[in-house]
């Protein structure tokens, strides 16, 4: 367990005598990352202090015993950490104070009310120690470039290094070196510096690499000359990054995008099985969370169930999504590419629920919806039109439903001209058609397993959109896709949340 301290001077007396603040410990108080540093009165002829230690949890494992049990941070990770280290970097400097011993084993990891992580600097034995000693800290993370003539005491940019090696052995798990390690660099200008470029996450490679070089130079006139620049440098590694477009292949020479997410959308595209994922359009984010379960082609991902994409470590509910989308997305077009044209054929001519329920989710949205429509019934029978309206199906001949997606029976009833007491008769006998549908029952699981992905809420047009992406459509307006596919959504969603003696529900609604 680490605790951080934090000094902080307060009113009072101990044994009736007052007692007088340390006088080397500057009344402004220092505070540890993550916190704000407490206003204090000034001291007054009536006023008596006393110096008090205040302890704050700072997690049960120290970012040094994470690096060591787990090595190197996953790229969210090292993001969000490095953007903690910067700022309690920050808040010392507020206040005029160097820590003088910044280093992963003095960095605990903290999990927030959120339950999310964050990093907590604690351990400021050496905040008081003389600028002239520049031998206090520990090796290895100490700038080995101090006590030479032009640097005789302890400065700023020694504190920024510390840093800096903290941040690469976050990178790479391991602590950047002069020449083999063992010469001192100080006094051997032939030792050259070795960043371990070949471990960090290959799209932050060429970006990470001139980070620290930069930031462990050892002459400072070529070094970050502030905190904020040496933050924004970092920052831009990452946004550079996030905004590289996939590299060209075969498939998409030729192609022209006009954005990062519009080129990825045309590599997903032309993807096959092969097809290493930072080249199928996968951001660099997900091409990380894909790789921690042993995923580097598009054929090993589709082998991965969406339920571990979905609680994989080191990544944010939006990053853990985008394998999941993109995987859903392969698994139609590449699984069932061959098979869907086959399905199609086989299921029209059937003219039953149990020959239609031979058909499983290898249907396209097209399909489905042939499928979920009734023929036309007798003379006066308002079935067909009942099941459109509720289903809010475009019309053949262009255009939208008149009522709009998911419309209430009352609605329909008025746009029918009948009473509601019929609707609700062929809704219900409709839910009870669905429910007993094999193909439906399948894309009812593919539903609940698309919501869990997305944290357990989202909303019908988004379920719609990538059931579409699962299963793929006819080309027509954007607006009627998402109304077919918002269909079959319904179907599912009534099928699945129907009111049955023994059925549980896997999906609500609100």
């Amino acid at each position: 367990m680490r605790r951080r301290a934090q000094w902080q001077q307060r009113e009072g007396t101990r044994g009736g005598h007052p007692v007088r603040p340390c006088p080397s410990r500057d009344r402004s108080s220092p505070p540890s990352s993550g916190s704000r540093s407490v206003p204090l009165p000034t001291p007054g002829s009536r006023t008596r202090w006393t110096t008090v230690l205040q302890l704050e949890y700072a997690g049960e494992q120290s970012l040094g015993a994470r690096l060591r049990g787990k090595g190197q941070l996953s790229y969210d990770e090292l993001e969000r950490f490095g953007e903690d280290l910067f700022l309690a970097l920050d808040q010392l400097a507020a206040h005029g104070v160097r820590h003088r011993d910044i280093k992963p084993d003095n960095l605990g990891i903290q999990r927030r009310k959120d339950f999310t992580w964050q990093l907590k600097l604690f351990d400021f034995l050496l905040t008081d120690a003389s600028d002239r000693d520049v031998k206090a800290g520990t090796r290895g993370y100490l700038d080995p470039f101090l006590g030479s003539v032009r640097r005789p005491h302890f400065d700023d940019h020694a504190e920024r290094y510390a840093a800096a090696v903290t941040l690469h052995e976050m990178a790479s798990g391991e602590r950047p070196l002069w020449g083999d390690g063992r010469i001192d660099p100080l006094t051997n200008e032939s030792a050259e510096l070795y960043i371990a470029s070949e471990l960090f996450y290959r799209p932050l490679q060429s970006g990470l690499t001139a980070f620290f070089r930069r930031a462990l130079h050892r002459d400072i006139e070529h070094r970050f000359d502030t905190l904020r620049q040496m933050k924004d440098a970092w920052q831009k590694v990452f946004r550079d990054a996030d905004t590289d477009r996939p590299p060209t292949t075969p498939s998409t020479v030729g192609t022209e995008a006009e954005d990062t997410e519009q080129a990825r959308d045309r590599a997903a595209l032309a993807a096959d099985a092969h097809t290493e994922l930072e080249l199928a359009g996968l951001s660099p984010r997900a091409v990380t969370v894909a790789a921690g379960l042993g995923a580097t082609t598009v054929g090993q991902l589709l082998d991965v169930q969406p339920s571990m994409i979905s609680k994989a470590r080191g990544a944010g509910p939006l990053v853990r999504k985008e394998p999941n989308r993109r995987r859903n997305q392969w698994v139609a077009a590449l699984r069932g590419r061959a098979a869907v044209p086959a399905a199609r054929k086989a299921a029209a001519p059937a003219k039953d629920d149990e020959a239609q329920a031979g058909v499983t989710g290898i249907l396209s949205v097209d399909g489905m919806v042939d499928l979920l429509t009734p023929p036309s019934g007798r003379k006066g029978s308002h079935r067909a039109d009942v099941v459109r309206l509720t289903l809010g199906l475009p019309p053949e001949d262009g255009g939208l439903s008149p009522l709009g997606p998911w419309p209430v029976q009352a609605r329909i009833a008025d746009y029918l001209g009948i009473k509601q007491p019929p609707v609700s008769r062929h809704h219900r006998a409709e839910i009870k058609r669905w429910a007993e549908v094999e193909w439906l029952q399948t894309v009812c699981t593919e539903l609940v397993e698309i919501v869990a992905t997305f944290g357990r809420v989202m909303t019908a047009s988004q379920a719609a959109q990538e059931l579409r992406a699962l299963h793929g459509a006819q080309d027509d307006t954007p607006e009627r896709v998402l109304a077919r596919s918002l269909a079959v959504v319904r179907a599912a969603v009534e099928a699945e949340t129907r009111e049955e003696e023994g059925h549980e529900p896997r999906l609500a609604t609100t």
